[in-house]
């Protein structure tokens, strides 16, 4: 008899040690460790996409920076050395640049004078240094009929004082091939930046106690890849106006 009870009691701990062992999680248990999840990677999923979008802003916003640092330099350089008595301010229509090249429909060249200068899209002067070479600065912000937009650009270029205004960009002179014109120019911003604004003022100080004029340029770069949207706080803009004293 105590053998059986001592029998009894051992397959009821036993069969209590596996109902222990195999016991399995309720749904609501599970539902609740599911949603604790899903909140662990909705958040840092939405933290993986900040970090992105604010790296990749840093970024362009740093290449635009750059982009406008060497634009400075390149029109300090040049209009520093200019002789104001030699400048030609232009509004250049039906144009653009793309790809490398120049093409054009028609262009139409309206010289303006010193007076309506921050209307000017293009620039022309010869150096004190050098009466022989014209130097150019054009801004490139036209759409042609048949073309979708495309990024605009600064360029520079010489030529000779004795060609015609028309031939510092052209591809084409009198009808002939300029086989210089790809090595003649230089593109001042890359295709990761576009120059949204580009304008000249010249200002002459003549009969005032400095003599001398003053250039002030005013140009605008923003960077194609901005991941931030439009509601950024940081603006992707990099607004300069470079003021470049000449002395006469």
């Amino acid at each position: 008899m105590g053998t059986i009870l001592i029998r009894k009691l051992k397959n009821r701990l036993i069969k209590k040690t596996h109902t222990c062992a195999y016991r399995t999680y309720s749904m609501i248990e599970l539902l609740m460790v599911m949603v604790v999840l899903g909140v662990l990677i909705l958040l840092s999923t939405r933290i993986l996409v900040s970090l992105v979008k604010v790296s990749t802003a840093t970024r362009a916003k740093t290449i635009a920076r750059q982009e406008s640092k060497f634009v400075e330099t390149t029109l300090y350089r040049n209009f520093q050395s200019a002789d104001p008595d030699t400048i030609k301010y232009f509004d250049v229509q039906n144009r653009y640049f793309d790809d490398g090249s120049i093409s054009s429909v028609n262009p139409i060249y309206t010289e303006l004078s010193a007076a309506d200068s921050t209307s000017a899209n293009e620039v022309h002067f010869q150096l004190l240094s050098d009466h022989s070479k014209t130097v150019c600065f054009a801004y490139f912000n036209d759409i042609s009929s048949g073309h979708t937009e495309s990024p605009r650009y600064l360029l520079r270029a010489t030529m000779s004082s004795s060609a015609a205004d028309q031939d510092c960009f052209a591809p084409t002179i009198n009808g002939i091939v300029n086989n210089r014109f790809r090595t003649s120019f230089q593109v001042l911003n890359t295709g990761s930046t576009d120059i949204s604004e580009f304008s000249v003022e010249y200002i002459d100080l003549a009969g005032d106690q400095a003599s001398g004029s003053y250039f002030v340029i005013n140009y605008v770069i923003t960077p194609h890849k901005w991941l931030s949207g439009s509601n950024s706080i940081v603006n992707p803009d990099v607004v300069r106006q470079v003021v470049i004293f000449n002395n006469e």
